[in-house]
């Protein structure tokens, strides 16, 4: 069993069968704030690394028993993560250069320079911290994007789990249509943490915002191969997504121009950055939205039909909030659970936020519950916390009993061309009562 040692103190493991230069290299190690192990051999080291969590190996080049070389082979087994520096002397340089070509992390010199020591380390373990908060950052996104924060019982979006997970699974380009406020971005991001691509960047681009060629210069970045800004480079959206995901807002929004460097792109997985002397491969997913019907502008001749026909190839239609207002108590305990797990909705609320309309969907749902978070005094939301517009407009709609009776009764009787008898039959109640609440006095 391993020992856990804190991750804030870089543990460093001394390999090398000269004592005197072992314990003098270990005692300035260890002055510079690490802890510090060592090993006289390949295999006293093996057997401490499986006993003690090592963050380094410093491996002298040659040594009985495992040489330098075999001795990184084995720690690789046991802990990949372990970056190994070898010490070597200037006859064995070639050999530690073709030991960094097999995952070894550098090499020094003996006689050691200190100072380039400690410099090296310290480049090292900054590297390792930006890798582990890496690797944290993408746990703790695929945690927030995954499946069961799709959240709805209704059978619209049992569907939308199912395409999303169909599309997570594949590198289809992914077509998400839907109303503001509906989740596209949540839902493409879950896409993509859920993937092969996962570990790469999910770069959005909105194609609405930029005009013509800012929006290429974003997209496919710049190589100064002349002039006085030679040398200069911008990746650009596709080449700091590749092995990942972009994320285009908006198609409808792309010129003439934009949408063919688009279809070239897709055809030939190859950019040209603006003033480069050759094309660039790129490998990415392409996830988009566009809510204008873009049918309409093929016809009139607006949109690239060969592109249209290669962005169409996964579909996933969003329902709007007003269309699956059953699953507005649940979006309401998700809301919560990430925010105050000890806050209710009160029944009177909870009737009005599910009989309003939601224009702008789920977003503003969550607005009209963060608001309402803000000024509720007792831990449960009443109407008296509720936006003044929202209970207002839901007020305007409700409507009186003797209206609703009459409205029921005049298109029952539209339906049955103005045949109160079969209108009553159908509504359960006389022909009489029928004629009164219509409006109608009977005859005597």
């Amino acid at each position: 069993m391993k020992i856990k040692e804190p991750d804030e103190t870089g543990r460093i493991l001394i390999v090398d069968d000269e004592e005197d230069f072992r314990d003098l290299l270990s005692e300035i190690i260890s002055g510079s704030g690490y802890r510090t192990f060592t090993a006289a051999d390949g295999l006293q080291a093996l057997g401490l690394v499986r006993q003690q969590d090592v963050d380094v190996a410093l491996i002298d080049f040659i040594m009985p028993h495992l040489d330098g070389l075999q001795l990184m082979r084995q720690l690789k087994k046991i802990d990949r993560e372990i970056a190994v520096i070898f010490i070597t002397g200037h006859g064995s340089i070639e050999s530690a250069v073709n030991a960094m070509k097999e995952g070894a992390y550098d090499y020094i010199t003996k006689p050691i320079q200190f100072e380039e020591l400690e410099n090296l380390l310290k480049r090292l373990f900054e590297t390792k911290k930006l890798r582990r908060e890496n690797r944290q950052l993408k746990r703790i996104l695929r945690q927030k994007y995954n499946f069961e924060n799709i959240v709805g019982n209704s059978p619209a979006m049992m569907t939308v789990k199912r395409e999303i997970e169909a599309a997570s699974q594949n590198r289809e380009v992914v077509w998400i249509c839907g109303e503001t406020g509906t989740g596209k971005e949540l839902i493409a991001k879950t896409i993509h943490f859920n993937s092969a691509r996962a570990s790469a960047s999910f770069v959005p681009s909105d194609c609405s915002v930029l005009k013509e060629q800012r929006l290429l210069d974003e997209w496919l970045g710049r190589e100064e191969s002349t002039g006085p800004d030679k040398g200069y480079s911008k990746l650009g959206v596709f080449r700091t997504a590749n092995k990942g995901t972009v994320f285009l807002q908006e198609i409808f929004a792309l010129s003439k121009k934009a949408q063919k460097i688009l279809l070239q792109i897709l055809l030939t997985g190859e950019i040209f950055p603006i003033r480069a002397e050759k094309a660039i491969p790129v490998d990415v997913r392409f996830i988009i939205t566009g809510k204008i019907d873009l049918q309409e502008m093929i016809d009139e001749n607006q949109f690239n039909i060969k592109l249209f026909d290669l962005l169409n190839a996964h579909k996933i239609d969003l329902p709007s909030l007003k269309d699956r207002k059953d699953d507005i108590p649940l979006l309401i305990r998700h809301f919560f659970q990430q925010e105050a797990d000890d806050i209710s909705v009160d029944e009177n609320a909870l009737q009005i936020l599910q009989r309003y309309h939601w224009p702008e969907n789920v977003w503003e749902l969550q607005n009209v519950l963060q608001s309402a978070l803000a000024i509720q005094s007792n831990r449960k939301i009443g109407v008296k916390d509720l936006p003044g517009y929202l209970t207002k407009s839901v007020n305007q709609n409700l409507k009186p009993l003797h209206q609703i009776e009459k409205e029921a009764v005049l298109h029952t009787l539209a339906v049955c061309n103005g045949d109160y008898t079969l209108a009553a039959k159908i509504l359960q109640i006389d022909r009489e009562t029928a004629k009164k609440l219509s409006g109608c006095e009977p005859q005597g």
